[in-house]
């Protein structure tokens, strides 16, 4: 769940290539967080059971205390706020005479982190982390990069033959795309038979890219998009994918505050999802499957040679390597149909 809410914030576009839909996920996000608070309004109702209406229980202080522990701790990690609340709490707590400690806890300590730290004070934690890893990695040298002879079980979502077809995998009918006054894509047509590779050549602002978009869902259009024999034209990205449609895009940006090992889980999502009360509960199928995803994970990226980049951000990748990450998403969403957009882009042959 939670790495489905962060590849929504990061990058909507793949998280709906990888089946997660952006709209469901923030509704589940909003209404976690909701409940959260409701809660916490529900137990300190049974505490405090009058408030005289003189008195402000709740200060817009304290909402601007609580957002700069927050970002001073470091948002999307679990120990920022903690050491947030240290700092904004703690300082003051610890040396009450002290002028300046108001100052660092709140405008200019505030403004110093965001410019130099956007990340908080978790930031510098990670920083000296890596520095640690990176000087033992290069004691003890570069590991040889080991691969899969051949494909794992992992590779291949379902078990049994997909249906026969009786006719193309992928046929698109007169799609057309319109940014304002420009067509950008005129009637468009394209089929495609299964197993059959169909390539799309144009000079820079043909149209490529858009059209591509349109077959997933990511552009407006008008015409007919069939996948794997049903009339998808109507239906969101996510469930397009869920129809069996993959999907890279050209600047390959994916999710950039996860890691390769967790963007690769992220597309697993495909192969079944675990509901919110399970995983918040750790019920025994959501650990059955998040050990059967991680296992998975791990087999993909051992076969695409990506063992070292495995905890690396993705934010930290070349761009190739960041290609490589993307197809291995395509072999986790175990995709019918496979709409490329530049995938040897910045892939250097070693």
């Amino acid at each position: 769940i939670g790495r489905s809410i962060i590849g929504v914030r990061e990058n909507e576009y793949t998280a709906a290539a990888y089946t997660v839909g952006p709209s469901r996920t923030k509704l589940m996000a909003f209404a976690l967080a909701g409940g959260i608070a409701g809660l916490g309004g529900a137990l300190l109702g049974g505490l405090v059971q009058n408030i005289p209406y003189t008195e402000r229980l709740f200060q817009i202080g304290d909402s601007l205390r609580l957002v700069s522990m927050v970002v001073i701790g470091g948002l999307g990690t679990l120990m920022g706020p903690v050491i947030g609340a240290m700092w904004v709490v703690g300082l003051p707590a610890f040396w009450p005479d002290n002028d300046l400690v108001p100052l660092f806890t709140s405008s200019i300590g505030l403004l110093v982190l965001l410019l130099y730290f956007p990340g908080g004070l978790i930031q510098i934690a990670y920083a000296a982390r890596d520095a640690v890893l990176r000087l033992a990695e290069a004691r003890l040298g570069e590991a040889p990069i080991e691969r899969m002879a051949t494909p794992p079980a992992a590779a291949f979502m379902n078990r049994t033959e997909p249906p026969s077809l009786t006719g193309p995998a992928l046929e698109v009918t007169d799609v057309s795309v319109t940014f304002g006054g420009l067509r950008a894509v005129d009637e468009a047509s394209i089929v495609a038979q299964p197993g059959e590779v169909v390539g799309l050549i144009g000079t820079n602002g043909a149209g490529k890219s858009t059209l591509m978009n349109a077959i997933g869902g990511f552009a407006p259009s008008e015409g007919t998009v069939r996948i794997m024999g049903k009339d998808a034209s109507t239906v969101s990205p996510a469930n397009r994918a869920r129809l069996g449609l993959g999907r890279t895009f050209q600047a390959a940006r994916l999710f950039p505050d996860l890691t390769v090992r967790e963007t690769v889980q992220v597309a697993l999502e495909a192969r079944g999802r675990t509901g919110l009360l399970s995983t918040a509960f750790f019920l025994p199928s959501a650990t059955r499957s998040e050990r059967s995803k991680r296992s998975d994970a791990e087999d993909l990226i051992s076969f695409l040679g990506l063992g070292r980049y495995a905890d690396a951000f993705v934010a930290d990748l070349s761009t190739g390597t960041r290609r490589i990450v993307e197809l291995t998403g395509l072999l986790a969403l175990d995709a019918r149909i496979l709409c490329l957009d530049e995938p040897t882009a910045g892939i250097a042959q070693r």
